[in-house]
């Protein structure tokens, strides 16, 4: 009963102190980028309006990154009161073990990592495309727009006429060759100019080369070339870059889009590690309960205490830098995607388990 009773004092104290930074941490992070937006926006002409939208779309995503740092700092907020208050002495003469302190923050941990993906993932993904095709449309005035469905590939680019709309059924070399295609061209107004067809169109600097290409004209001509050149302003990067990017997915989207870009030819790296990150989420926030721990619970924080608080976030910060470097690295080397997203997070766990069993069994 004694037992039971302090994990749910524990317990209400950490969800309270949850709340607490998550709310400091989201105006925060609000405010910074509302004055990065209004600074690419000084000289463009964008209502205030729109940059709040902007502003209020983007939130979540923010907060869903900043989540290990909200856990680490209630985490350490929780048990440094408490060990200012003498509780955790008191608990600690009573026979109470750290294990016992420490497990009803993971398990609350665990809840918010698995309902993070589960259900606030979803939201994040939906405003975070909201987000970014209102950057593209009022700071970026982006044309280019890439999509990949079970119909083939959908590729949007300008044209001097207007826009043309570029579908294929499959690409090779990460979109700089597509096969089978059908190319609209639309004024613009949306009105149909033409129509492109061919077995192969490859990018070359400064335009599509499309061989053996059938031309229909909107009064129902056909003619044949040989070679056809269609002007744009794409590259490869570009063609990539026109994805939503991997971070505005959801955890339910990711598993079938990557099976459709896989057939569809492109490089899937990226999301393939966003999504073992995102499985690894829950992992990474208990890392961080373990890491507060060991700088919080020891000993009365009365003595050095800024030197703990200062050890604790210099440690969530080196496993974060960490994480993100492991993961660049496997993005950019032939290192498995798994292990770059795991091993970061699973080699903390270890770490703060064994400075917790060093501390408390000796």
């Amino acid at each position: 009963m004694i037992f039971s009773t302090l994990s749910l004092y524990i317990a209400r104290k950490f969800i309270f102190w949850f709340i607490s930074t998550l709310l400091v941490l989201s105006a925060l992070l609000s405010v910074f980028d509302m004055v990065e937006l209004l600074r690419r926006a000084s000289n463009k002409d964008v209502d205030i309006s729109i940059i709040l939208q902007m502003v209020a779309a983007k939130s979540p995503y923010l907060i869903q990154e900043v989540f290990p740092f909200i856990i680490l700092f209630a985490t350490m907020i929780t048990f440094g009161k408490m060990a200012k208050s003498s509780e955790l002495i008191i608990a600690r003469a009573a026979g109470v073990s750290a294990w016992q302190i420490i497990f009803p923050v993971i398990i609350i941990t665990l809840t918010i990592g698995i309902f993070q993906i589960t259900a606030f993932s979803p939201f994040s993904s939906i405003m975070r495309t909201k987000y970014e095709n209102m950057e593209d449309k009022y700071l970026n005035h982006n044309n280019n727009r890439l999509a990949v469905s079970p119909t083939g590939i959908w590729l949007r680019q300008q044209h001097p006429l207007g826009k043309a709309v570029i579908h294929a059924l499959a690409s090779e070399n990460n979109g700089e060759i597509m096969k089978n295609v059908n190319i609209f061209i639309l004024d613009n107004n949306h009105i149909f100019q033409s129509r492109i067809d061919a077995e192969e169109a490859i990018l070359k600097p400064g335009f599509w080369e499309i061989k053996n290409a059938k031309l229909l004209d909107n009064k129902g001509f056909v003619t044949e070339v040989e070679i056809y050149r269609l002007a744009t302003s794409l590259t490869g990067d570009k063609i990539n870059n026109s994805f939503s990017s991997a971070d505005s997915l959801s955890f339910w989207q990711l598993p079938e889009l990557i099976n459709t870009l896989e057939e569809a030819g492109f490089n899937t790296d990226n999301h393939r590690l966003r999504l073992h990150v995102m499985l690894a989420t829950p992992l990474l926030l208990c890392a961080m309960v373990l890491i507060a721990s060991v700088f919080s619970i020891g000993s009365n924080l009365r003595s050095h205490s800024f030197y703990k608080i200062l050890g604790g976030i210099f440690c969530g910060f080196v496993l974060y830098l960490a994480t993100n470097v492991v993961h660049a690295i496997g993005l950019a080397t032939n290192l498995p995607i798994i292990l770059a997203a795991w091993i970061p997070i699973g080699v903390s766990v270890l770490l703060g388990i064994s400075a917790i069993l060093h501390w408390e069994d000796g």
